[in-house]
């Protein structure tokens, strides 16, 4: 009960200080830009109707370039439904599905892979429809792919060589728990096949989630996954080696575990560590391996995602997630607030400018605020 009370004390600290250190930051009292210019994107682009719940089931995705932008529109007005793709540099938009679903873009930007049905939280004893994958390509037909059931979570390998994926099996129903057994797979666009990597047992509890927030990156040659095993109490995470099918239980499995796009460096809530074994040290106790001295102690409890710049050099932070109307900041890797919108984070575009959404309008955003161009607008989906 005293653990309880401190840590909510400790949370409370953090709610109201955060709002009062951001104000005294310079960054921070840069002006919001109510007059949005419209690009030619925003001129030529139909009203789109979104998820509600953006961060938790993003329906807006930057290609890697920035060059292009895909929207998933639901059915509100028929005219509208389906994936959408912008191209920046024409300003023309085009249609290239009839369906919604999460969508993640190939490296080369030459498609995408989409899901329909499946994905999301597992429970147990529901049935869990196919997680059927298309491949969406900017030109040329859609053809689906491959089909696989109780999918977790699933990301595009960055070498573009497949996919990989957690799921989820029920195993037996206790009084407390269900134990079940979340399995790795992986995807070769080569063979067209799916092969088991890892199968670990687990107990379930109903506030728990073991297999979700998968992350990867690259270790010596070998693409290696973290996912959170979910274990009340308990920030751990399984590592997997894709190759090799090693697996070790470590601390570091936060749902704000994040690396840098070359697997150097690994962002966990607040902290920035370099990230040099496998698994990682002991984040939270082993210090000697810490990438900064000055750590930017304001997120230390809060519950919020870092997102890495593709160019690795600067981390976002949706401040939403914290308080509402509280935009987003950006830090370099000195620990120092560079921008501070009052916009919410929707994702990175290129190397140094944001994707923001903010009343109903999604716009593009220069890190500095010198320039800022809508470009579309968007209504939420009812339920």
């Amino acid at each position: 009960m005293k653990k309880l009370l401190i840590n909510l004390l400790i949370i409370t600290l953090i709610y109201i200080s955060v709002p009062l250190v951001l104000a005294m930051n310079p960054v921070v009292r840069q002006a919001t830009i109510q007059k949005y210019v419209r690009s030619p994107l925003a001129k030529n682009a139909p009203i789109f109707y979104l998820s509600p719940s953006p961060v938790s089931s993003p329906s807006v995705v930057m290609s890697p370039s920035g060059r292009y932008i895909a929207v998933s529109s639901y059915r509100q007005k028929s005219s509208t439904e389906g994936i959408w793709i912008g191209d920046r540099q024409t300003g023309k938009w085009k249609k290239i599905w009839d369906h919604v679903g999460e969508i993640q873009w190939m490296p080369d930007e030459s498609e995408m892979i989409a899901t329909v049905g499946g994905e999301g939280e597992w429970q147990f004893g529901k049935h869990q429809p196919n997680c059927t994958f298309y491949r969406l390509p900017l030109h040329g037909r859609v053809s689906q792919m491959t089909i696989l059931t109780n999918v977790y979570e699933w990301k595009v390998i960055p070498d573009a060589s497949g996919l990989v994926a957690t799921r989820a099996h029920a195993q037996r129903k206790r009084d407390r728990y269900t134990d079940i057994q979340v399995e790795v797979q992986v995807y070769s666009f080569a063979k067209r096949l799916w092969h088991s990597v890892h199968i670990e047992a687990f107990k379930w509890y109903d506030s728990d989630y073991p297999g979700t927030h998968l992350s990867i990156r690259k270790h010596k040659g070998d693409w290696v996954i973290n996912y959170v095993e979910g274990m009340t109490g308990d920030n751990s995470g399984l590592w997997v080696n894709l190759t090799t099918s090693q697996s070790k239980s470590a601390r570091e499995g936060s749902d704000e575990l994040e690396f840098s796009p070359d697997g150097h460096y690994v962002v966990d809530g607040n902290q920035l560590f370099r990230a040099r074994s496998w698994p990682l040290p002991q984040l939270m106790r082993d210090h000697r391996n810490c990438a900064l001295k000055n750590t930017i102690l304001i997120f230390s409890v809060a519950n919020t995602y870092a997102h890495w710049s593709p160019d690795g050099r600067y981390i976002a932070y949706d401040l939403e997630l914290i308080k509402k109307g509280s935009g987003c900041i950006v830090f370099n890797l000195k620990g120092k607030a560079v921008s501070h919108p009052t916009e919410a984070f929707a994702g990175w575009v290129g190397k140094q400018q944001l994707l923001l959404y903010t009343g109903n309008s999604y716009i593009i955003r220069s890190l500095d605020g010198s320039s800022s161009k809508e470009v579309f607008r968007f209504k939420w989906l009812k339920n």
